[in-house]
């Protein structure tokens, strides 16, 4: 008999992504993901990513991944409270 093991794991729906923690490690969103979440074009996010203004990315292979982490740490990061700031 095989046993399964339950894993306990938390989500939270994202734009098109699901955002989950399982383990105490967050699953990573692809640059689709957090153009749907910050409203920014994937070309926005490239040349963010080039320009090194954009949210901390990890490149698995040839792919960017992000961690939702990073990319609120980022949107806090540039929160304003007037457009002077």
């Amino acid at each position: 008999m095989t046993q399964v093991s339950h894993r306990s794991a938390s989500r939270e729906r994202v734009g098109t992504a699901t955002r989950t923690v399982q383990n105490g490690r967050e699953t990573l969103a692809k640059p689709e993901d957090v153009s749907a979440y910050t409203g920014e074009s994937l070309a926005t996010l490239a040349n963010r990513r080039f320009r090194g203004t954009g949210p901390k990315f990890v490149y698995l292979g040839r792919s960017v991944r992000y961690r939702w982490s990073d990319v609120d740490a980022w949107l806090d990061a540039n929160t304003r409270t007037q457009t002077g700031d």
